[in-house]
């Protein structure tokens, strides 16, 4: 007897149709990831959408504390929709009701409320209107948002992905003998459909997870010291006399020696202003203090009125001051102390006392100007500033109007440095607990799709792919010889048959054991199917359409 090999071919092979059906999984996997981009991609990643945990009541009973609500923006926004918007005075975002407008405002009020909301935003300080709804997803997001939930839920989606993805890649390896077949260990399966679905799904666990890695190494926030304010303060004196060759107009301004002969009674003030760009609210106390000194470090506070309180960003100080008076406290001065002379100078100082905030920070300052100073005689007082001179390029201080700036410890979002932009790293955490969360799904969704399109064993598949060819017996043949061959595959019982152009014989024991069988001329071939594990979903191949095929012929 010889043997003879001959080629058939020619017909599609099930493989490629299989490579087909795979990459057309992927490219509906990748057309649902991009849908989900498109749609569900945050505004601060290029997207359109926002997502908002409500809490409280204000929504009952359409919505709930810890809900997740996603809003997108709308060129437009009308009576009667559900908005979310930026409310300053809160300084967060708030998800209420439009229930009317006034001019370029728009009114809003809780649907469980009693009450309009205060505050009336414009249309730039609109987040998006309602479109996606999941009660209590937030409560999800919120436990998230501690890092050790947002590390283990990373690390299992990961972990599940790549299980999946260790199982899924795992290919079945061929039968060596009938002896070994039953020793293999069964893998965890995914279905052909489904790997590209978690492919997606573990690249998402990486860059969501690489994504809180770093927004929870860094703090959302940062102190930031910038000019926040400048208090200001203006001093000023005046005086009523009767017209004379020295006050032509009978009034003395600043500026002007005041000549004791002439004027009785002038009148000291200062004038104290707070200057800011930011929100503010102040209050406080201002005081003006006169005090008498003289060059041997004698002292006499004059009486001055009590501090004066004040709400809002300015105050006004005056208090008049009693020359003749003046005069005769320097007599006796100089009556007691038996000195013939001695300079002297008269101090105005104020102390203004402010306590409030600036931008939402708040705010505790002291502000105690240089001093307005009068040098006294006998006859005149006159100020003893004069605009002195100052560093090159700098202006030179004015005595009559002295000031100084302040500062402002102010909360900025801390932000993370991406191509082309930046990204708070509040939104961020946000962002990478959305994302993982996902890829939790996703792989879970994987995961699902596997278990449910399970491959039956071998055998069932055998009978599936070969139903033409087989023949169900009720007992097993046997060789007249004792000439039985046991192939090692499936694979070489259907080209012994297609050579042979013999049917299978297939016979399914009590046991519940498949066995498969061809005859002939005296010699049987057998093949038992392996039934310890669950098979791979590849498709079969069909030895009779793309194997060579052995012909028989006698000698």
């Amino acid at each position: 007897m010889t043997l003879r090999y001959t080629q058939r071919g020619g017909e599609t092979s099930p493989r490629r149709h299989g490579r087909m059906r795979r990459s057309l999984a992927a490219l509906a996997a990748l057309a649902v990831l991009a849908a989900l981009c498109f749609f569900l991609a945050p505004t601060k990643l290029g997207g359109k959408a926002d997502y908002v945990v409500t809490y409280g009541v204000s929504m009952e009973p359409h919505f709930h504390a810890g809900d997740l609500v996603v809003v997108r923006a709308r060129s437009s926004y009308r009576v009667g929709q559900v908005v979310a918007y930026q409310n300053r005075e809160l300084g967060r975002i708030v998800l209420h009701r439009i229930i009317g407008r006034i001019g370029d405002r728009y009114v809003f009020k809780g649907d469980n409320n009693d009450f309009v909301d205060p505050y009336h935003p414009t249309r730039a300080e609109l987040v998006g209107r309602l479109w996606l709804h999941v009660p209590r997803a937030g409560s999800a997001l919120s436990w998230l948002e501690a890092p050790r939930h947002a590390a283990f839920t990373g690390g299992l989606a990961v972990a599940l992905t790549l299980l999946l993805g260790g199982g899924a890649a795992g290919r079945r390896r061929r039968r060596s003998t009938p002896h070994t077949a039953s020793a293999r260990v069964p893998r965890l399966w995914v279905a052909e459909s489904a790997r590209p679905l978690l492919g997606a799904a573990l690249i998402a666990a990486l860059a969501f997870g690489l994504i809180a890695g770093v927004s929870y190494r860094r703090s959302t926030t940062r102190l930031v010291e910038a000019p926040g304010y400048v208090q200001q303060g203006t001093y000023a004196y005046s005086a009523h006399m009767a017209p004379s060759a020295v006050y032509p107009s009978g009034r003395l301004a600043t500026g002007q020696t005041v000549f004791t002969k002439l004027v009785h009674e002038a009148q000291i003030s200062f004038s104290y202003r707070l200057l800011s760009a930011l929100p503010h609210t102040l209050h406080g106390s201002a005081q003006l203090q006169l005090e008498l000194r003289s060059a041997l470090g004698w002292t006499l506070p004059l009486p001055s009125p009590p501090a004066r309180v004040f709400s809002g960003d300015s105050v006004q100080l005056a208090q008049t001051l009693d020359l003749p008076a003046l005069e005769t406290e320097l007599s006796r001065y100089l009556a007691r102390t038996g000195i013939q002379s001695d300079s002297f100078t008269l101090v105005a100082t104020p102390r203004i006392s402010v306590r409030g905030t600036v931008s939402g920070q708040p705010l505790v300052s002291a502000f105690e100007p240089t001093p307005l100073t009068f040098i006294v005689d006998p006859s005149t007082l006159r100020l003893a500033q004069s605009a002195g001179s100052a560093a090159p390029g700098q202006p030179a201080a004015d005595p009559l109007h002295p000031g100084a700036a302040g500062t402002v410890a102010r909360i900025v979002p801390r932000t993370i440095g991406l191509p082309g932009r930046t990204l708070p790293v509040a939104s961020a955490r946000r962002i990478a607990r959305l994302g993982l969360l996902a890829a939790l799904a996703l792989a879970a969704l994987a995961l699902a799709a596997g278990w449910l399109g399970r491959c039956p064993g071998e055998a069932a598949k055998i009978r599936r792919r070969y139903s033409e060819l087989l023949v169900s017996v009720t007992a097993a043949p046997t060789a007249p010889d004792g000439d039985i061959v046991d192939v090692e595959s499936f694979d070489d019982l259907a080209r012994v048959a297609a050579c042979c152009e013999r049917p299978i014989l297939a016979n399914r024991r009590t046991t519940g054991s498949d066995h498969f069988y061809i005859t002939d001329n005296g010699t049987t071939y057998h093949y038992t199917p392996n039934t310890a594990a669950v098979e791979a979903c590849s498709p079969l191949s069909n030895p009779a359409k793309e194997l060579p095929c052995l012909i028989r012929t006698h000698g």
